[in-house]
Order: C-alpha cells, then structure tokens, then sequence
C-alpha cells in the first residue's frame, strides 16, 4: 500500500489525474484490476484520524467515522426546509439539529482530502458553501467559540485564477441561506 500512494504522489506532480486511471481501465482486465487497486488507494480518505487546524484554532469536536473512498454516490448536500427559499436558519441552530436528529455529516479530514484532490469535487458545487460540521474548532485562547469548516468557490479578480477554498465560520454568527449547505453521508 505504502508503494501505491507513493506511486499516486508522483503521478500527481506529473499531472495524472483520475482520468488517466479511468483510461487505462479501458485496456484489458489486468489493467483494469492495477487501476482498481490504484484508484482505491488514490481515493481512500482516513475519516478516524485527527484533523487538520488551522492555525490559532483547536478542534472543539470532532466525529470520527469509518474510513471510506471519495464516491459522490456516498454524499449528500443537505439543506433543511426551513433554509430553502428565502430561509435564513442560525448556526446554531442548525448544528443543535444536527446532533438532536443525529446526522451522519461528514468531518474536516473529508474537507481537506477534497482540497487535495479537487478534480473530484463536483461541478455543481462551485454556486454553494459546502459545511463539514463532523468537526468544530474553537480558538486557542480566549471565549468557546464554535467554528465550522467549509469548502467555497473562490473567484477573485481576473488577475487569479478561480480555485477552490476553505474558510471558517463562527457558528453563532452564522446565518446559513439558501446557497450552505452540509455534507452528509447517505
């Protein structure tokens, strides 16, 4: 295993994406079993470990979750009724409904493996704030804060290329619209 993500962390300096994979399924069964081993490793996602901080802040929660591979079949972007339309819902009320209806959401080591293999992150996804409240953060030092983590569209000016994002929110002034919503697991 340790020999195929090394494999995969080259390829990627080379440009090879999951496309080339999905070429080269196309050439024969035992070319199709290396590229399904390959493709495994490539897309697997450690949902138990600790998750990444940005700086100045420190983990509040974090839900471990069974490890899996990136399959957009697997998630879910849900938004509750009250949000849809012209719905406002706070923050902290949303993640009260969270854990009172006990969602399966999906937590920060989802946000960053996504930020790290950005051809998988779904097209349709670039209009909406996409929430990974399976962990908060809070600050350091100072009041307890709840911050969540979320994955944005980021279109600067012409001088920079659009890319993708993560930023943070602090829960208790979150208002989340009709353009958040919250990664889940079916």
């Amino acid at each position: 295993m340790e020999l195929i993500c090394e494999l995969l962390k080259k390829s990627r300096s080379f440009g090879v994406d999951h496309n080339f994979w999905k070429e080269l399924t196309s050439n024969g069964p035992l070319l199709a079993q290396v590229a399904e081993t390959v493709k495994e490793a490539y897309t697997y996602i450690d949902c138990s470990s600790a998750p990444f901080c940005p700086s100045r802040l420190k983990v509040l929660h974090h839900t471990v979750t069974d490890s899996l591979n990136w399959d957009e079949k697997l998630f879910d972007q849900f938004r509750p009724i009250s949000q849809i339309g012209t719905g406002v819902l706070s923050g902290s009320n949303f993640l009260k409904k969270i854990k009172s209806e006990k969602f399966n959401v999906a937590n920060a080591n989802v946000l960053d493996w996504l930020l790290a293999h950005q051809d998988f992150i779904p097209e349709v996804w670039k209009n909406d704030r996409t929430y990974f409240w399976g962990t908060t953060y809070t600050w350091e030092e100072g009041k307890e804060t709840p911050i969540v983590r979320y994955l944005a569209w980021d279109n600067p000016s012409k001088k920079n290329e659009p890319h993708w994002v993560s930023s943070w929110s602090n829960i208790d002034n979150l208002s989340l619209d009709r353009n958040c919503y919250s990664l889940i697991l079916k």
